[in-house]
């Protein structure tokens, strides 16, 4: 949950100060407030992590990071984040809980941005889904939608090699420009 805090981060920061932004790369994250429908959800798994512990909520929280071909074929990795998940401070777990579901709508005002955007989001992400990302790159001016296919929300951990040649491709082609 915290990667997608900072990709909102980064909108509000270049909205209130593009000057200080040079590109965004967005991941898996959303312009628009949390759907109605998943805070309860969302809240109700971080009051249970705080009255029990994070590991008591961690099976539930796996399906909405990653896709069910992940959670069904990479075992091991799913192991890795279940136990980084329940080593977490539980107090971060609320805290970027509530920086989702207390998440404000900028879709309006990010045709603002001006800096050069690349928006990455799964295939399969069912929290963060592909017709936001979609909504972002329609809205600032010469943004590029990669779409991870067979991904969910996780898409670093999904697809990192993937991830990491998109994101060197960009920030190359930032700097090219920037050189002109």
């Amino acid at each position: 949950m915290p990667k997608a805090t900072v990709d909102n981060v980064g909108m509000r920061l270049a909205l209130a100060h593009p000057q200080d932004v040079r590109s965004l790369a967005l991941l898996d994250t959303s312009a628009e407030e949390e759907v109605a429908e998943r805070r309860p959800q969302y809240e109700a798994m971080a009051a249970a992590a705080r009255a029990s512990g994070a590991e008591s909520v961690v099976d539930a929280v796996a399906p909405f990071m990653f896709s069910r071909g992940f959670l069904q074929s990479q075992p091991e990795k799913v192991a890795q984040f279940r136990q980084s998940f329940i080593g977490s401070n539980v107090e971060g777990i609320e805290l970027a809980t509530k920086a989702v579901t207390r998440r404000t709508n900028v879709l309006e005002r990010i045709s603002e941005i001006k800096a050069p955007a690349l928006v990455i989001v799964g295939g399969e992400d069912i929290s963060t889904t592909p017709d936001r990302a979609q909504r972002i790159v329609e809205r600032i001016a010469g943004a590029r939608l990669e779409t991870i296919a067979g991904a969910g929300h996780m898409t670093p951990i999904e697809q990192p090699e993937r991830i990491s040649q998109l994101l060197s491709e960009f920030l190359t082609g930032v700097d090219s420009a920037a050189a002109e």
